[in-house]
């Protein structure tokens, strides 16, 4: 699964889509607007949501993801994040900004949970595949400890 093969309305096409279609922004219309630096860190979280809830889809539904690509995308989220951060650190952050980090913190939990999940999974067949192949290659000389089994000549 790559993320030009997510339907939109499946997973949330993220903003820039959205808006080159002349679509309403996702971003909350009322209450008191959104300083520049909230608005590009909403910006930020979208895509990250996006990046994840492809990742997290695709790893409950048994898909093929290419991870080095997700990977590549997290991480160039995740710097700009860091370097928006610097500049909240010095002027107030909106509450809609704040809002929205609690969302993006339960997603990457859910995430969290399923590539770990799926970690597991792939360490246990690993394991049966590397005892398989030391049973296979084993004459029954040696067992696995290394020492003899019998009687030594």
């Amino acid at each position: 699964m790559t993320f030009d093969d997510v339907n939109g309305s499946e997973a949330g096409e993220g903003l820039d889509a959205a808006e080159r279609r002349g679509e309403a922004s996702i971003l909350p219309p009322a209450g008191p607007r959104v300083s520049a630096t909230g608005t590009a860190l909403l910006r930020a979280m979208e895509r990250l949501e996006f990046v994840v809830d492809v990742e997290t889809r695709a790893l409950e539904t048994h898909h093929d993801i290419d991870l080095d690509e997700t990977n590549r995308r997290k991480s160039q989220i995740l710097l700009e994040l860091s370097r928006l951060m610097k500049v909240v650190d010095q002027e107030p952050m909106e509450r809609q900004v704040i809002d929205r980090m609690s969302g993006v913190r339960q997603k990457l939990a859910r995430n969290h949970a399923v590539l770990e999940l799926n970690l597991r999974a792939m360490n246990e067949v690993a394991e049966i595949v590397a005892a398989s192949i030391r049973a296979e290659d084993s004459d029954g000389t040696y067992n696995p400890a290394g020492h003899l089994q019998g009687s030594a000549r």
